[in-house]
């Protein structure tokens, strides 16, 4: 039978795993806005609004497919 230990450690792996994909789509997420703003030749000043104005933009793409 396991350790009570053992078993925290494989629940905190667990946990950590699930974390990554949303690390990574993060990270990407922030990339493409770094590749918009030099495309655009234009730095936002305030990079939440940024970040807001593109993520409704791509609901309402998405919600138009749907």
């Amino acid at each position: 039978m396991m350790e009570q230990h053992g078993k925290n450690d494989w629940l905190c792996d667990c946990q950590h795993a699930l974390l990554l994909p949303v690390l990574i789509q993060h990270l990407l997420f922030h990339k493409c806005l770094d590749v918009l703003e030099e495309t655009i030749s234009y730095k936002f000043e305030d990079r939440l609004l940024l970040q807001v104005i593109t993520v409704h933009v791509m609901c309402l793409l998405i919600s138009r497919q749907i």
